[in-house]
């Protein structure tokens, strides 16, 4: 049927039918053949084609311009596939190229094989068809190789996933290049044989390679002899993606790039990112890789393969662990059936901690049965990372050295401090020494010991001597004549010890403790006279 009016219930229709086409799972596929000279169409490679789109669940009519030249008519069907052909024929596209654009903008779907860009740029009645190329993928063009060629699959779209690459007897037409935007499928050399297109709301591939012919020699080069697989499923893939048969996964990484944080070097840190699956197929991912300088440092314990449906998301965690300060970088690849392969850029940051502690802390003199007063022992962060103190060990004179309690391990953050709490309460008189080891991660000082001295101080320690000679008569110690003394502790006069304080020559016991001294000073003397003399 002709029309020469449109009327806004047909373009109504034709989104109502659209849709509907969309929603259903097994497609309506028009294989549009030309007329005139090409009457003897369909010939063999259509009825081929037909054959195995129905073998895959689709419906197909092979059809004439005149079935689709309106836009309710195009819009029964999910794709219409079309070109090919010699150059004598009738070509008919004027008659329904006025309705592709609105057609394929509109969610349609179109599949254009070999010679159609070349006839666009040559042919034979030097007409123009400004709405097919306004949706194919590649630009017109009379560019093409008559000669045995190989045509190579480029892989990361769901048209090309599990096709092979093939071999033709002869004749690619690649046209005049692809578009910026569209995606190129296969490859002859440095050419681009095959492309496909998201236009508006629709898809459009081109099939240079592939022939929809009724010259013999043309009839072996698209799919049909069965001696191909690669050329039979590049070309079916096709038709069904385009007409939605087949979805396209679309992957987006969030948050990106992903910044994991910083970790001590040696230590691990992770990070998440979220992979979401924004197109209307599963998104197939199939391997992942790192890259980049620093890329033994992340790792990520997800397993591949694995799947995302349309519309859903997955949560992935790497793992950072590095190996040197400073800034830190790589770049995680999926493999997967987009037309480019995802890829997140993922930093962190190398960090190292810094002890600083003091080397000693000297209590002094401390009276023998009292606690001294609390000492500081504090602990400094100097670096850029954490530092955790695991443990805090006390060797020596632990009963006389004594430090407040405290929880391990304790983490102190970078510019902060530390304070732990030391006292010294000595049991004898003398000097006492103990080491207080800290247990760090700050890799040049992983075992950090802090000297703890102090003194026990006696009663009495340190009285003046001045009080010998009064003491020795107190105690009846020989006098220096050698003669004893017969003063009592009673008659021995008050004195000042070293301290300060004022002593009465009594113990409370009723023994003088400076005489107790001079007698004790005495003895020694005269010990020394005896020695001399016996030599």
């Amino acid at each position: 049927m002709r029309s020469s009016t449109r009327s806004a219930l047909a373009c109504g229709l034709t989104s109502v039918l659209l849709l509907a086409a969309r929603e259903a799972h097994a497609k309506k596929i028009a294989l549009e053949s030309a007329a005139g000279s090409c009457v003897t169409m369909p010939n063999e490679v259509y009825a081929r084609a037909a054959s195995l789109l129905t073998a895959r669940g689709h419906t197909v009519t092979v059809v004439d311009a005149a079935a689709i030249d309106t836009p309710a008519e195009i819009a029964t069907y999910d794709a219409v596939v079309f070109g090919g052909g010699n150059f004598a024929c009738d070509w008919d596209w004027a008659s329904f190229d006025g309705v592709l654009s609105g057609y394929v903008n509109g969610g349609g779907g179109l599949v254009v094989t070999g010679w159609g860009a070349y006839y666009l740029a040559s042919n034979p009645k030097n007409q123009t068809y400004p709405g097919l190329e306004a949706v194919l993928p590649v630009l017109k063009g009379v560019s093409f190789d008559g000669n045995a060629t190989t045509i190579d699959i480029v892989a990361g779209h769901p048209i090309t996933v599990g096709v092979a690459a093939f071999t033709n007897a002869q004749y690619d037409n690649y046209g005049g290049g692809v578009k910026p935007g569209a995606t190129t499928l296969a490859t002859h050399g440095a050419n681009a044989s095959a492309a496909a297109w998201t236009v508006g709301t629709g898809r459009s591939v081109y099939l240079g390679p592939i022939f929809l012919a009724d010259w013999a020699n043309y009839a072996n080069e698209s799919l049909l002899d069965g001696t191909k697989a690669g050329a039979t499923e590049l070309f079916l893939r096709s038709v069904e993606w385009a007409a939605r048969g087949i979805g396209t996964p679309t992957a987006k990484l969030t948050p990106s790039p992903l910044v994991v944080g910083s970790s001590n070097v040696g230590k691990k840190v992770q990070g998440t990112f979220t992979l979401a699956n924004e197109g209307d197929a599963a998104l197939e991912v199939s391997a992942l890789a790192w890259s980049g300088a620093q890329a033994a440092e992340f790792t990520t314990a997800e397993a591949t393969p694995f799947s995302v449906a349309a519309g859903a998301s997955k949560l992935i965690t790497v793992e950072f662990t590095p190996t040197a300060t400073g800034a830190r970088a790589s770049k995680l690849t999926l493999t997967a059936n987009t037309a480019a392969p995802p890829a997140l850029d993922i930093t962190g940051t190398g960090t190292a901690p810094g002890l600083t502690a003091p080397a000693s802390i000297d209590f002094g003199a401390v009276a023998v049965g009292a606690t001294s007063a609390p000492k500081s022992v504090e602990l400094a962060n100097t670096g850029d990372g954490p530092l955790t103190i695991s443990a805090v060990t006390l060797d020596g004179a632990t009963n006389r050295f004594a430090l407040a309690a405290t929880s391990f391990p304790a983490v102190i953050e970078p510019g902060k401090k530390l304070a732990l709490t030391a006292t010294f309460t000595p049991d004898a008189a003398g000097a006492a020494a103990a080491t207080l080891t800290l247990t760090t991660d700050d890799p040049a000082k992983l075992s950090t010991k802090i000297a703890l001295a102090g003194t026990g101080e006696g009663p009495g320690a340190g009285s003046s001597s001045s009080s010998a000679s009064s003491a020795s008569s107190s105690s009846g110690a020989p006098s220096s004549s050698g003669a004893p003394s017969t003063t009592t502790p009673e008659a021995a006069a008050p004195s000042d010890d070293a301290c300060g304080c004022r002593t009465t020559g009594r113990s409370p016991g009723g023994v003088g403790w400076g005489a107790a001294a001079a007698a004790l000073a005495a003895t020694m003397v005269l010990a020394r006279r005896r020695r001399r003399a016996a030599r």
